[in-house]
């Protein structure tokens, strides 16, 4: 933005999901190499996107669950209501991944 300021609820629709997501999945793999104890929470800024990023975990599931524990978050008005192990077909708000021991 002009002022400096970030908008993080502009889409840019120019096809590169796939590659946003590639890139956050080796973010975290780097960041869990480094701190392997600390939790991951995922998220969009609003459902389509929460729903779109899950669409993503759900298309890399077999390498992702050999990596990290995965849960799946539900939310009533921004308030955590339930955090439960991820189940592929159930939406969820937010996701939390935690790097699995060696």
């Amino acid at each position: 933005m002009p002022d400096g300021s970030e908008d993080y609820n502009t889409e840019s629709k120019n096809g590169d999901m796939d590659t946003v997501l590639e890139t956050v999945a080796i973010i975290a793999k780097i960041y869990s190499d480094k701190f392997h104890n600390r939790k991951i929470f995922s998220g969009g800024s609003n459902a389509a996107r929460s729903r779109k990023y899950q669409m993503g975990v759900n298309k890399h599931m077999p390498t992702l669950i050999k990596l990290f524990h995965i849960e799946g978050v539900m939310t009533n008005n921004n308030n955590i209501i339930s955090i439960e192990t991820f189940e592929v077909g159930k939406n969820y708000n937010a996701l939390i991944f935690t790097r699995k021991e060696d």
